[in-house]
Parts: structure tokens; C-alpha cells; sequence
């Protein structure tokens, strides 16, 4: 799951823009869409590894800094491919907040859960 999860996550990232040209969206919405994708893909990731034993922490931690990496990772993609996007370090601040907001609602809802 967390592969198809990717996949998609990287089709869009790679799509050229112009791709998205009839979309009517307000300003600063992508970013909720990045921060949306990467906390996504961090929740999904520590629920598929939340089983592999007492350090759970440390579990979670690699699965918000691979997020963050990937995330990193397609934005340069973007620059290197040359498909009409842009690598933006806004983009990748808000990769980066959803990652971290992605493995707090994890931890959160982990820990009420086993209570």
C-alpha cells in the first residue's frame, strides 16, 4: 500500500504543469496539498512498520525523515526534469510540516489507541 501510495505521490509531483492548467484553486492551496500528501504518506508508513517492536519512536522518526527526504527528492526531480515545474522551497517547508504534522497525529492517535 505504501507503494502505490508513492507511486502516486510521485506521478503527481512529476506531471508536467501544464497538466494542471484548468485547476481554479486559491492561493497557497498546493501547499496544503503538499503538507496533506507527505503527513499521508508518513501516517500510512507508520501504521505498515507501528508493529516491528518497542522502539516505535524511533520507527516513527524514520518514517518522518524518509518523508521528508522524498519529499525533498521530488522537488529537485522537478528542476532536473524540466517539465514546466519548479523546485520550490516553499514546497518542500510545507513536505516538511506535513511530514511533522503526519507523525505527531500518528504518535497522538497511537497513543490513545493503546490506552
Amino acid at each position: 500500500m505504501v507503494g502505490l501510495y508513492l507511486a502516486l505521490i510521485t506521478t503527481l509531483s512529476l506531471l508536467p504543469s501544464r497538466n494542471f492548467g484548468g485547476i481554479n484553486a486559491p492561493p497557497g492551496a498546493d501547499k496544503v496539498v503538499h503538507a496533506g500528501m507527505y503527513a499521508g504518506f508518513v501516517m500510512l508508513s507508520a501504521w505498515a512498520l507501528w508493529e516491528r517492536g518497542p522502539a516505535r519512536l524511533r520507527w516513527l522518526a524514520l518514517t518522518a525523515g524518509a518523508a521528508f527526504g522524498y519529499g525533498m527528492l521530488m522537488e529537485l526531480a522537478q528542476h532536473a526534469m524540466a517539465l514546466g515545474r519548479a523546485c520550490e522551497a516553499a514546497d518542500m517547508l510545507a513536505n516538511a510540516v506535513g511530514a511533522a504534522l503526519g507523525a505527531l497525529g500518528w504518535w497522538l492517535w497511537a497513543g490513545v489507541a493503546r490506552k
